[in-house]
């Protein structure tokens, strides 16, 4: 929608709704390759914005957004807050498949108690996501989208 009020408010709707179809067409895209997987499971996902208070993203957000469509589900969705602290005791009680963060973040803790006992963690399902694509709500959007679609189901994405 934004790119359609972009192009408007530049006197460029044409080229706003052609931008936002072309998105759209994408997302679709990614959609179908994720869904079609048989067997396909959506693995639980914690999004570690901070690891010291641990922060992640909650219900509402852009990285919630991201985490349903690239076929997972958000192990903070219950959450009360776009952005809440997360204690370790609750993120090893919901013991997510997959841990994603971006590159600005730390990973050395994870090799301390507690962080180590996660299913995520002991398999290797810790992935460096890129800040700028799955943080902005802009048109490269849908390449953040992407990016985590293959993390969560790369075998929809073999060629």
């Amino acid at each position: 929608e934004a790119q359609r009020l972009v192009g408007r408010a530049l006197g460029e709707a044409a080229a706003g709704e052609a931008m936002a179809a072309k998105m759209q067409s994408r997302v679709d895209e990614i959609r179908r390759k994720v869904e079609s997987q048989p067997g396909r499971s959506k693995p639980s996902v914690f999004h570690e914005m901070w690891h010291e208070p641990i922060m992640t993203s909650g219900p509402g957000t852009i990285m919630d957004d991201l985490i349903r469509l690239a076929g997972g589900i958000n192990v903070a969705a219950d959450a009360k807050t776009l952005y809440p602290e997360y204690s370790l005791e609750a993120l090893i009680a919901k013991n997510p498949d997959v841990i994603v963060h971006t590159e600005h973040a730390d990973s050395t803790h994870l090799k301390t108690k507690g962080w180590s006992s996660l299913k995520a963690v002991k398999e290797g399902k810790v992935y460096r996501l890129t800040d700028d694509l799955v943080s902005r709500a802009g048109p490269r959007i849908v390449d953040g989208l992407e990016e985590l679609a293959r993390v969560l189901h790369p075998d929809a994405f073999k060629q």
